[in-house]
């Protein structure tokens, strides 16, 4: 691997590497997500690329422009310097493909680049079921990631180990006070098993 490709060694599964792709820009991860590593999302949560203030934003056919104001009043808002568009990065990372016959479009498969209309596009989003779903996979994932809350399947293994030892200590109570006598009664055995 060359150099300028060293940031995809260590947390990109071999179906996600690719020469080409640079995963600090959104619209390389759109529609490649499900192929990335936990710690991959988990690095494009934490460093995709932002724009600082003064950055110039190019036109688009109509003379409009991604706007850096919109990044401040929508914080789950990515720019995708590539693509020059906007798109929504938990639901790119965390979409959910179909819901009810509808599928995500704008932020989530495909940049927003509408620009004249970008405030009602992203409002409308806000509200829709893809980005609200998106939103508690993102904190749960989030959560998990920064060691704050056990994956769930850490939990039921735990759970199920606690019940495990629950019942040996029932069932050596259990045994400890069983009397075995004989067929006279006269002759008394305890069972103890450990």
């Amino acid at each position: 691997m060359s150099d300028e490709n060293d940031y995809e060694g260590d947390y990109l599964t071999s179906a996600a590497k690719h020469q080409a792709l640079d995963y600090n820009d959104n619209a390389n991860v759109a529609g490649n997500a499900e192929k990335l590593s936990s710690s991959a999302k988990y690095n494009i949560l934490q460093y995709h690329f932002e724009p600082d203030r003064n950055h110039i934003f190019p036109q688009n056919s109509n003379g409009h422009s991604f706007q850096y104001k919109w990044l401040q009043e929508f914080p789950w808002l990515a720019y995708s310097l590539q693509e020059n568009g906007g798109y929504r990065i938990n639901c790119v990372l965390f979409c959910i493909s179909e819901y009810h016959g509808s599928f995500p479009g704008d932020l989530v498969t495909k940049p927003l680049t509408s620009f004249h209309k970008a405030l009602e596009i992203l409002r409308k989003h806000y509200c829709t079921f893809h980005h609200k779903e998106s939103v508690n996979r993102c904190e749960c994932f989030v959560r998990i990631m920064a060691h704050q809350q056990l994956a769930i399947s850490t939990v039921l293994n735990q759970q199920m180990a606690d019940q495990v030892a629950l019942d040996k200590r029932k069932r050596y109570s259990f045994f400890k006070v069983i009397a075995l006598r004989g067929h006279r009664n006269s002759v008394y055995m305890v069972i103890v098993i450990m």
